[in-house]
Protein backbone atom coordinates (compact mmCIF):
# COMPACT_ATOMS: atom_id res chain seq x y z
CA UNK A 1 0.00 0.00 0.00
CA UNK A 2 2.84 2.37 0.86
CA UNK A 3 4.36 1.79 -2.59
CA UNK A 4 1.08 2.67 -4.29
CA UNK A 5 0.77 5.91 -2.37
CA UNK A 6 3.96 7.26 -3.94
CA UNK A 7 3.04 6.42 -7.55
CA UNK A 8 1.27 8.87 -9.90
CA UNK A 9 -2.13 8.12 -11.37
CA UNK A 10 -0.82 7.41 -14.89
CA UNK A 11 1.12 4.40 -13.61
CA UNK A 12 -1.86 3.03 -11.69
CA UNK A 13 -4.52 3.09 -14.40
CA UNK A 14 -3.97 2.06 -18.03
CA UNK A 15 -7.08 3.94 -19.16
CA UNK A 16 -5.72 7.19 -17.67
CA UNK A 17 -2.35 6.60 -19.33
CA UNK A 18 -4.10 6.00 -22.66
CA UNK A 19 -6.37 9.03 -22.38
CA UNK A 20 -3.50 11.35 -21.46
CA UNK A 21 -1.54 10.08 -24.47
CA UNK A 22 -4.47 11.12 -26.64
CA UNK A 23 -4.47 14.57 -25.00
CA UNK A 24 -0.72 14.89 -25.63
CA UNK A 25 -1.19 13.88 -29.26
CA UNK A 26 -4.03 16.32 -29.87
CA UNK A 27 -2.78 19.29 -27.86
CA UNK A 28 0.99 18.80 -27.78
CA UNK A 29 1.62 16.94 -31.06
CA UNK A 30 3.47 14.19 -29.21
CA UNK A 31 5.49 11.90 -31.48
CA UNK A 32 6.89 10.78 -33.86
CA UNK A 33 5.25 7.44 -34.61
CA UNK A 34 8.61 5.69 -35.12
CA UNK A 35 11.62 7.59 -33.74
CA UNK A 36 13.97 5.35 -35.74
CA UNK A 37 12.73 6.82 -39.04
CA UNK A 38 13.68 10.26 -40.52
CA UNK A 39 10.21 11.75 -39.81
CA UNK A 40 11.12 14.80 -41.89
CA UNK A 41 7.67 16.42 -41.79
CA UNK A 42 7.40 15.93 -38.01
CA UNK A 43 10.73 17.60 -37.30
CA UNK A 44 10.14 20.42 -39.78
CA UNK A 45 6.98 21.25 -37.89
CA UNK A 46 8.90 21.30 -34.59
CA UNK A 47 11.56 23.56 -36.16
CA UNK A 48 8.84 26.12 -36.98
CA UNK A 49 7.20 25.89 -33.56
CA UNK A 50 10.46 26.23 -31.64
CA UNK A 51 12.19 28.51 -34.18
CA UNK A 52 15.35 26.38 -34.21
CA UNK A 53 17.38 24.51 -36.82
CA UNK A 54 16.93 20.81 -37.55
CA UNK A 55 19.92 19.68 -35.51
CA UNK A 56 18.62 21.46 -32.42
CA UNK A 57 15.07 20.24 -32.93
CA UNK A 58 15.95 16.55 -33.09
CA UNK A 59 17.90 16.86 -29.84
CA UNK A 60 14.81 18.06 -28.00
CA UNK A 61 13.43 14.68 -26.98
CA UNK A 62 11.77 13.42 -23.83
CA UNK A 63 14.96 12.04 -22.31
CA UNK A 64 16.38 15.59 -22.03
CA UNK A 65 13.12 17.30 -21.02
CA UNK A 66 12.43 19.04 -17.71
CA UNK A 67 9.16 17.14 -17.33
CA UNK A 68 10.67 13.64 -17.71
CA UNK A 69 10.91 11.73 -14.43
CA UNK A 70 13.67 9.14 -14.83
CA UNK A 71 14.21 8.25 -11.17
CA UNK A 72 14.56 4.67 -9.95
CA UNK A 73 11.43 5.16 -7.83
CA UNK A 74 9.41 6.14 -10.90
CA UNK A 75 10.79 3.18 -12.84
CA UNK A 76 9.43 0.92 -10.09
CA UNK A 77 6.01 2.58 -10.41
CA UNK A 78 6.02 2.06 -14.18
CA UNK A 79 7.21 -1.53 -14.04
CA UNK A 80 4.95 -2.63 -11.19
CA UNK A 81 1.86 -0.47 -11.75
CA UNK A 82 -1.07 -1.48 -13.99
CA UNK A 83 -0.71 1.76 -15.94
CA UNK A 84 2.82 0.77 -16.86
CA UNK A 85 1.45 -2.20 -18.80
CA UNK A 86 0.18 0.25 -21.43
CA UNK A 87 2.32 0.46 -24.57
CA UNK A 88 2.23 3.26 -27.10
CA UNK A 89 1.62 0.68 -29.80
CA UNK A 90 -1.79 0.26 -28.08
CA UNK A 91 -2.85 3.74 -29.20
CA UNK A 92 -5.79 3.68 -31.65
CA UNK A 93 -3.65 5.01 -34.51
CA UNK A 94 -2.98 3.95 -38.08
CA UNK A 95 -0.20 3.17 -38.75
CA UNK A 96 0.49 1.50 -35.41
CA UNK A 97 3.15 3.28 -33.37
CA UNK A 98 6.48 1.54 -32.99
CA UNK A 99 7.84 0.02 -29.80
CA UNK A 100 11.61 0.07 -29.47
CA UNK A 101 13.08 -2.89 -27.60
CA UNK A 102 15.65 -2.10 -24.94
CA UNK A 103 14.49 1.44 -24.19
CA UNK A 104 12.95 2.20 -20.78
CA UNK A 105 9.77 4.17 -20.37
CA UNK A 106 9.96 7.43 -18.43
CA UNK A 107 7.10 9.41 -16.88
CA UNK A 108 5.99 12.84 -18.09
CA UNK A 109 4.85 15.06 -15.22
CA UNK A 110 3.33 17.54 -17.66
CA UNK A 111 0.96 15.12 -19.39
CA UNK A 112 0.76 12.53 -16.58
CA UNK A 113 1.70 9.56 -18.75
CA UNK A 114 4.52 7.17 -19.56
CA UNK A 115 6.76 8.29 -22.41
CA UNK A 116 9.28 6.92 -24.88
CA UNK A 117 12.59 8.79 -24.34
CA UNK A 118 13.05 9.34 -28.10
CA UNK A 119 9.70 11.06 -28.64
CA UNK A 120 8.83 14.66 -27.79
CA UNK A 121 6.02 17.24 -27.77
CA UNK A 122 5.54 20.96 -28.33
CA UNK A 123 5.87 21.57 -24.59
CA UNK A 124 9.49 20.36 -24.37
CA UNK A 125 11.64 22.33 -21.93
CA UNK A 126 15.34 21.87 -21.05
CA UNK A 127 16.12 19.97 -17.86
CA UNK A 128 17.25 23.15 -16.07
CA UNK A 129 14.11 25.07 -17.09
CA UNK A 130 12.30 27.18 -14.50
CA UNK A 131 8.93 28.87 -15.11
CA UNK A 132 8.68 32.65 -15.32
CA UNK A 133 7.60 34.35 -12.12
CA UNK A 134 4.13 34.98 -13.51
CA UNK A 135 3.69 31.41 -14.77
CA UNK A 136 1.91 28.82 -12.66
CA UNK A 137 4.02 25.67 -13.09
CA UNK A 138 1.37 23.40 -11.60
CA UNK A 139 -1.15 24.68 -14.11
CA UNK A 140 1.41 24.20 -16.86
CA UNK A 141 1.87 20.56 -15.84
CA UNK A 142 -1.73 19.64 -15.32
CA UNK A 143 -3.95 21.92 -17.41
CA UNK A 144 -5.01 19.14 -19.79
CA UNK A 145 -5.86 16.72 -17.00
CA UNK A 146 -7.93 19.34 -15.15
CA UNK A 147 -9.85 20.35 -18.26
CA UNK A 148 -11.68 17.02 -18.46
CA UNK A 149 -11.63 15.72 -14.91
CA UNK A 150 -13.76 15.62 -11.78
CA UNK A 151 -12.69 16.31 -8.20
CA UNK A 152 -13.82 13.85 -5.49
CA UNK A 153 -15.72 15.20 -2.48
CA UNK A 154 -14.52 15.30 1.12
CA UNK A 155 -17.11 12.64 1.98
CA UNK A 156 -15.54 10.28 -0.55
CA UNK A 157 -12.09 11.02 0.85
CA UNK A 158 -13.31 10.27 4.39
CA UNK A 159 -14.76 6.90 3.35
CA UNK A 160 -11.57 5.96 1.51
CA UNK A 161 -9.42 6.99 4.48
CA UNK A 162 -11.55 4.80 6.76
CA UNK A 163 -11.18 1.83 4.42
CA UNK A 164 -7.41 2.26 4.20
CA UNK A 165 -7.27 2.21 7.99
CA UNK A 166 -9.25 -1.03 8.01
CA UNK A 167 -6.78 -2.50 5.52
CA UNK A 168 -3.87 -1.45 7.71
CA UNK A 169 -5.60 -3.33 10.55
CA UNK A 170 -5.63 -6.47 8.39
CA UNK A 171 -9.30 -6.45 7.35
CA UNK A 172 -10.27 -8.43 4.25
CA UNK A 173 -11.86 -6.85 1.21
CA UNK A 174 -10.94 -4.88 -1.86
CA UNK A 175 -8.39 -5.37 -4.63
CA UNK A 176 -5.20 -3.68 -5.70
CA UNK A 177 -7.26 -1.43 -7.95
CA UNK A 178 -9.48 -0.57 -5.00
CA UNK A 179 -6.43 0.37 -2.92
CA UNK A 180 -5.13 2.61 -5.68
CA UNK A 181 -8.55 4.21 -6.08
CA UNK A 182 -8.76 4.90 -2.35
CA UNK A 183 -5.39 6.65 -2.40
CA UNK A 184 -6.61 8.82 -5.27
CA UNK A 185 -9.72 9.75 -3.31
CA UNK A 186 -7.81 10.51 -0.11
CA UNK A 187 -5.58 12.89 -2.06
CA UNK A 188 -8.68 14.20 -3.86
CA UNK A 189 -6.97 13.85 -7.22
CA UNK A 190 -8.88 14.95 -10.28
CA UNK A 191 -10.45 11.88 -11.91
CA UNK A 192 -10.84 11.30 -15.63
CA UNK A 193 -14.20 10.58 -17.28
CA UNK A 194 -13.22 6.95 -17.77
CA UNK A 195 -12.43 6.63 -14.06
CA UNK A 196 -15.79 8.16 -13.13
CA UNK A 197 -17.52 5.63 -15.38
CA UNK A 198 -15.55 2.79 -13.81
CA UNK A 199 -16.64 3.97 -10.37
CA UNK A 200 -20.26 4.04 -11.48
CA UNK A 201 -19.87 0.51 -12.84
CA UNK A 202 -18.27 -0.70 -9.61
CA UNK A 203 -21.09 0.62 -7.42
CA UNK A 204 -23.73 -0.75 -9.79
CA UNK A 205 -22.21 -4.23 -9.58
CA UNK A 206 -21.58 -4.21 -5.85
CA UNK A 207 -24.78 -2.63 -4.53
CA UNK A 208 -25.86 -6.17 -3.56
CA UNK A 209 -23.02 -6.25 -0.99
CA UNK A 210 -24.97 -3.78 1.14
CA UNK A 211 -27.47 -6.55 1.92
CA UNK A 212 -24.85 -8.81 3.51
CA UNK A 213 -24.44 -9.07 7.28
CA UNK A 214 -21.56 -6.97 8.54
CA UNK A 215 -21.96 -4.19 6.01
CA UNK A 216 -23.51 -1.76 8.51
CA UNK A 217 -22.01 -0.60 11.79
CA UNK A 218 -23.23 -2.62 14.77
CA UNK A 219 -23.73 -5.82 12.80
CA UNK A 220 -21.73 -8.96 13.46
CA UNK A 221 -18.63 -9.11 11.29
CA UNK A 222 -18.50 -5.35 10.65
CA UNK A 223 -16.76 -4.24 8.52
CA UNK A 224 -17.48 -7.02 6.04
CA UNK A 225 -15.17 -7.50 3.03
CA UNK A 226 -17.89 -5.94 0.90
CA UNK A 227 -18.02 -2.87 3.14
CA UNK A 228 -14.23 -2.47 3.03
CA UNK A 229 -14.28 -2.65 -0.77
CA UNK A 230 -17.25 -0.26 -0.93
CA UNK A 231 -15.50 2.40 1.12
CA UNK A 232 -12.24 2.02 -0.80
CA UNK A 233 -14.17 3.38 -3.77
CA UNK A 234 -15.66 6.27 -1.78
CA UNK A 235 -18.58 4.65 0.04
CA UNK A 236 -22.15 5.94 -0.23
CA UNK A 237 -20.80 9.39 -1.08
CA UNK A 238 -18.89 7.89 -4.00
CA UNK A 239 -21.93 5.98 -5.19
CA UNK A 240 -24.18 9.05 -5.40
CA UNK A 241 -21.38 11.24 -6.79
CA UNK A 242 -20.39 8.79 -9.54
CA UNK A 243 -24.02 8.38 -10.61
CA UNK A 244 -24.53 12.14 -10.84
CA UNK A 245 -21.28 12.63 -12.77
CA UNK A 246 -22.03 9.67 -15.02
CA UNK A 247 -25.42 11.16 -15.92
CA UNK A 248 -23.71 14.49 -16.61
CA UNK A 249 -21.16 12.84 -18.89
CA UNK A 250 -23.85 10.94 -20.80
CA UNK A 251 -25.94 14.07 -21.32
CA UNK A 252 -22.94 15.95 -22.70
CA UNK A 253 -22.00 13.10 -25.03
CA UNK A 254 -25.57 12.79 -26.31
CA UNK A 255 -25.74 16.53 -27.03
CA UNK A 256 -22.71 16.45 -29.34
Amino acid sequence: MEELKSCPVGTLYSEVNLQNHIFALELGEYGPADPRQPNTEFWQNKMKIWDVNEGTAIMRVCTSCHFADKTAEMQDCIIEGPGGEFKESDLPLNPVWAEIDGLPYYYCTRWNMTINPLRTCNGWQPEDWEPDEDEDEEHSKNYVEKALTYKPTTGMASAARRALKWKDEGRRGGTRVGLARANQLVRRENLSESTVLRMYSFFSRHAVDKQATGFSSGEEGFPSPGRVAWDLWGGDAGESWSKAKRDQIMRRRESK
